[in-house]
């Protein structure tokens, strides 16, 4: 992928913190197995994305059931903004800098996803921010798509400053349980306000083996400045800052909410990406320039709960 070597999380040149994903790749296959769904609870999937189009899941119609929800080929859009058969990522780009993070097509454009052999659905349930009616909606729906046999296997779940209220929510804890019943593996950012979640007792079900709790850790090694953490809580951390991943196309799109340090630039081939990574010479030569052009920039502002996460 031509902007491979600006993705440290995968392969830090410099040395630094990352995944250790090139071991992985060979150990395991060289990217993993076909056909292994995961589920992107966000703010939808830009489902035509280059680097994403042939990654995407795109079997729902063949089911009946997922189909009698208000389903469409690649998903569902519970969130209440647009028609609930078109999951497309059209409030903040941010499922999809998920989505590619996690399976970006490696298709010699733009950037690697960790298992580019994955297939993505995208369950879009929130759009500046997500209620749990929505959200509750979003979990019935990949329960039956498990249930109808879809080799569904993880839902990804990266949620913003307030999340671990959400998390802590009746109806979440429910709906966890719900998923793990049915075989399914829940991964949730731990959230964005730098908090300690070891010293607030009502997330001891943090730790109750129904959910994988991810903090953000930086190139250092060290935990993000923004990320919650606790030695009781967090299961384990990944990169989670400055990550450099697709971004939305679709029309109208804006950049993710202000605070994550997002920047939406567009390389010398038109094709439009995530440039958010800490070197900003990396983001003029990843995106073609001589001189990078990185608007608005960071802010002191916190989105609201269950809003899109930065991790």
């Amino acid at each position: 992928e031509p902007y491979y070597f600006a993705q440290h999380h995968l392969n830090n040149l410099d040395g630094g913190y990352d995944m250790d994903a090139e071991k992985a790749w060979t150990e395991y296959a060289a990217g993993g197995s076909d056909e292994q769904v995961v589920a992107v609870m966000d703010t939808g999937v830009d489902y035509d994305h280059p680097d994403l189009k042939d990654v995407m899941w795109n079997e729902g119609t063949e089911y009946e059931a997922l189909k009698a929800m208000g389903g469409g080929a690649h998903g569902i859009n519970t969130s209440g903004d647009g028609d609930s058969d078109d999951p497309t990522d059209r409030y903040s780009g941010h499922g999809t800098h998920c989505a590619s993070i996690i399976a970006g097509t490696w298709n010699k454009l733009g950037t690697a996803g960790v298992n580019g052999k994955a297939r993505i659905m995208a369950c879009c349930w929130m759009n500046q921010s997500g209620s749990t009616s929505n959200f509750i909606k979003a979990v019935n729906y990949i329960i039956t798509a498990k249930n109808a046999g879809v080799n569904l296997r993880v839902t990804s779940n990266s949620w913003g400053s307030n999340a671990r209220f959400f998390y802590n929510s009746p109806a979440n804890r429910d709906m966890e349980r719900r998923l793990s019943d049915a075989g399914i593996i829940n991964v949730y950012s731990s959230g964005n306000s730098g908090h300690n979640l070891d010293s607030y007792p009502e997330n001891n079900h943090l730790n109750d083996g129904l959910s994988i709790i991810v903090g953000a850790s930086d190139s250092a090694g060290g935990s993000a400045v923004f990320s919650d953490y606790g030695k009781q809580r967090v299961d384990v951390y990944a990169p989670g800052v400055n990550v450099l991943a697709a971004a939305s196309l679709q029309d109208g799109v804006i950049s993710m909410p202000a605070g994550y340090y997002p920047w939406l630039d567009q390389d010398h081939t038109g094709d439009v990406f995530f440039c958010d990574m800490e070197n900003e010479a990396d983001i003029r030569i990843a995106a073609g320039q001589s001189e990078a052009v990185i608007p608005g920039g960071p802010s002191d502002e916190e989105p609201e709960l269950a809003s899109p996460s930065s991790a």
